[in-house]
């Protein structure tokens, strides 16, 4: 059980980023709860840290908006990590934006939000960049309404190994070679979030 003050929420827990962050804060003895959409995989993904007494699991999904008002209650910060609908990129902004509001509302300090370097490079312009952009505007609104009581942190990664060796896979698998990677001049910030 832990002794810490903090309470830490986690939309996304289950992924590759999420998963991580989980297991960081369970480890330093910070109790946290998963928000996930599938309590078996949960379950499996975390059997050790569930041991600690530190982890709550809570399934929902992002239009579960009963599940997440309730559970987020009595939490201090807010892990936000969401991925895009490229078919519908106003969905992101409008999940992110409703649920800071009522992170907010039940008194979470700090929401720390997963976005993207395409909004520094590119802002509105591609559909990336434009999901992203329109989701930290949303936030910083709701942070800018009570900015004693509010906090946002916002994390804009560069490019993940794993997204581009998906773009990658036929070249890594016949010609053994990351083609896509820009010019031999250009500098990435390559993320690998399965690294040790």
């Amino acid at each position: 059980m832990s002794t810490s003050k903090e309470h830490i929420f986690v939309v996304g827990a289950s992924g590759d980023i999420g998963s991580d962050i989980v297991r960081g804060l369970v480890k330093k003895g910070i109790n946290t709860t998963a928000y996930v959409r599938d309590e078996s995989k949960a379950k499996n993904l975390f059997k050790d840290e569930i041991l600690t007494g530190c982890l709550t699991i809570v399934v929902g999904t992002y239009s579960s908006i009963e599940v997440y008002e309730k559970a987020i209650e009595g939490h201090t910060r807010l892990f936000l990590l969401a991925v895009g609908n490229l078919k519908r990129p106003t969905e992101m902004s409008e999940m992110k934006e409703m649920f800071g509001k009522i992170a907010y509302e039940k008194g979470v300090r700090q929401i720390v939000d997963l976005s993207s370097w395409t909004v520094r490079s590119l802002g509105r312009q591609g559909i990336i960049g434009y999901m992203h952009t329109t989701s930290e505007e949303k936030l910083w609104k709701l942070a800018d309404e009570r900015p004693d009581e509010r906090s946002l942190v916002v994390l804009r990664p560069g490019v993940f190994m794993s997204n581009q060796l998906m773009s990658d896979v036929k070249s890594v698998k016949h010609l053994n070679k990351l083609v896509s990677c820009g010019p031999p001049s250009s500098t990435f910030a390559w993320i690998d979030t399965k690294g040790k």
